[in-house]
């Protein structure tokens, strides 16, 4: 059933996501026409017409990015606390599925932008961005192979490919738990959603705030456990991402938990 639900929401998302990135790659093969017009000397008109092609396109990737984020947001919202929740939690679904099916739809639609946006720079450059940055990526992983062995090299990679999808997952999953307090609120809900994110970061920044004055002012045990991580430094990398991925993954579970209990206990439908 969740392939299902994941299924619905991709069709949700490619509804609109799909003229957006038809747009984009419109702009991306358009700047790529205007470079086959360039003169044999400096034309300040051409000058002038390539610069807002290009700035036009960066505009077009900001926007894309920016909205396959908003249309995952208002698309949990709308499925599950707005007219579409009275069809949505009458399915012989668990909350739990609910949320993860949101969770892994909201990935592949941003997985979706993101080929788009490699596909409209690799027409604009005419692949030549794209074979650049390949080289580019193989000689950093032939120096970093180098620098710190192929092992260490083989571990960061999957390791960095975790904490970052860990890491999108816990965004989410903190917009999810926004707008689930936020549904609560009679009047104004959406208003209310973003007046919680707002708080949570106040509170996030003093909490952050009082641990850089501890780390100032550490203890000696904590500088020696610092200097210890410093002199290990591959270690150190192994550790930096091991735990980012347990503290992503720790704040997703509860972020989940508590959606799912106040979807349980405090639902408020439109």
């Amino acid at each position: 059933m969740v392939k299902k639900l994941i299924k619905y929401d991709l069709l949700a998302y490619l509804r609109s996501l799909f003229p957006m990135d038809m747009v984009l790659l419109g702009i991306a093969l358009l700047t790529r026409i205007v470079q086959c017009f360039e003169p044999s000397e400096a034309s300040t008109g051409y000058s002038v017409f390539i610069t807002s092609s290009v700035v036009a396109l960066v505009i077009a990737c900001l926007v894309a990015l920016v909205m396959t984020f908003v249309l995952c947001i208002t698309r949990f919202y709308r499925s599950l606390f707005g007219a579409e929740g009275y069809l949505s939690l009458t399915l012989p679904v668990s909350h739990s599925q609910h949320l993860l099916a949101k969770v892994c739809s909201s990935l592949l639609a941003n997985l979706f932008t993101l080929v788009s946006l490699v596909l409209a720079w690799c027409i604009a450059s005419c692949g030549e961005l794209l074979t650049e940055i390949i080289k580019a990526l193989l000689y950093l992983v032939k120096w970093l192979g180098e620098a710190v062995g192929s092992a260490n090299l083989a571990l960061w990679v999957p390791e960095g490919l975790v904490f970052l999808v860990t890491s999108i997952c816990c965004v989410y999953l903190l917009c999810y738990f926004c707008l689930t307090l936020g549904q609560m609120a009679r009047k104004n809900r959406i208003l209310a959603a973003i007046g919680v994110f707002f708080g949570y970061y106040l509170l996030n920044q003093f909490f952050g705030t009082i641990c850089l004055l501890i780390g100032i002012n550490a203890p000696p045990w904590l500088e020696n456990l610092l200097e210890a991580l410093a002199d290990m430094e591959e270690g150190a990398v192994h550790l930096f991402l091991c735990s980012g991925i347990v503290w992503t993954v720790l704040w997703s579970v509860i972020y989940g938990l508590l959606i799912r209990f106040i979807m349980k206990r405090k639902l408020n439908l439109e």
